[in-house]
């Protein structure tokens, strides 16, 4: 196996207190050295730094290096809930340092009190924000938003997307989810109602998207619309390729197919990735529909980017023609 993608959590210890998602209730204390991603594969050019709350690990710059040496040519993407201001202002020059072209992403899934009641902290809206800003005056190029999409804060998509254009920030998305060995189960009701709301709200954002000069955005207006009919169908639009493209490793070594599945291959804590076995999971891969996320679906985007680009065409075709008088 080759995989060219991979989510790893560095910490499964969080500070936030999120609704959709129980990881801040574990207590973790012996989390893996870093000396463990030396095992990781070569061929890896994504990967996905997440958590819990990377910041948490004092020792994340070391990680960054021995990500990049390990994986030559490597884009590294650390996802953080931006709550901790002063210990990221403290640690990120040196993990910038280590990777000048890191990329960044703050979770906020709304604006002002919505996000803060989310989230479950104080100020955690206004915290998040700052953590942002600072980034973008650190000179990182490829800074952004992640939203995740649930009923209480949907009212509240196309103000996070307009300010992440205002900003020139990148903004992502995805919908709430189970997981019992990440975000924890019964996460899924919390998700967007399927009524006219929704239809109205996805229609404006993948205008805006489709819309916009910039052909990633109209990608992103493809995913949105796939994203809306997944919600509505539970249907996944292209099969998924965990295990064969991307994987998941936590922050104790364990090894899973992706991260909303208890599909344990093994353990870098104590076996080489070539000895891991995915293979035995990849029938029930294939059929498995439990989400739609642009880190599980990223790699069969870019195997089917021929039909995503003919979609496209024809929906900026349709718009055109909606111009005419």
């Amino acid at each position: 196996m080759h995989p060219t993608e991979a989510i790893i959590a560095i910490t499964l210890n969080c500070n936030a207190r999120c609704q959709m998602c129980n990881i801040w209730q574990n207590k973790i204390i012996k989390e893996v050295d870093p000396q463990i991603y030396n095992k990781l594969p070569s061929s890896l050019k994504e990967i996905n730094i997440t958590g819990g709350e990377p910041f948490l690990r004092k020792d994340l710059p070391e990680i960054v290096r021995i990500m990049k040496k390990r994986c030559p040519g490597v884009r590294l993407l650390i996802n953080t809930n931006g709550y901790l201001v002063n210990q990221i202002k403290k640690i990120f020059p040196f993990v910038q340092k280590e990777d000048p072209n890191i990329a960044m992403r703050v979770s906020i899934d709304g604006m002002g009190k919505t996000h803060t009641h989310i989230r479950g902290l104080p100020r955690f809206y206004e915290n998040a924000i700052e953590t942002l800003m600072y980034f973008k005056e650190m000179g990182v190029k490829d800074v952004g938003i992640s939203y995740t999409l649930m009923e209480q804060n949907k009212h509240e998509l196309i103000k996070l997307y307009d300010m992440c254009e205002k900003n020139d920030f990148e903004f992502s998305m995805t919908v709430a989810s189970d997981s019992p060995i990440y975000f924890g189960k019964g996460k899924v009701k919390l998700r967007p109602h399927n009524d006219i709301v929704l239809k109205s709200i996805f229609n404006e954002l993948i205008e805006k998207q489709m819309r916009s000069m910039k052909p990633k955005s109209w990608v992103r207006a493809w995913f949105s619309a796939k994203l809306e009919n997944y919600i509505k169908t539970n249907t996944r639009h292209f099969s998924c390729d965990a295990g064969k493209s991307f994987f998941y490793m936590d922050s104790l070594g364990k090894v899973y197919t992706c991260h909303l599945k208890p599909w344990l291959v093994g353990s870098l804590a104590t076996q080489t990735f070539d000895n891991l076995n995915f293979d035995k999971f990849l029938p029930k891969i294939s059929s498995c529909n439990d989400c739609w996320m642009v880190c599980s679906a990223r790699s069969s985007i870019k195997n089917n980017m021929a039909a995503v680009l003919y979609e496209i065409f024809l929906h900026k075709l349709r718009l055109r023609s909606l111009q005419k008088p």
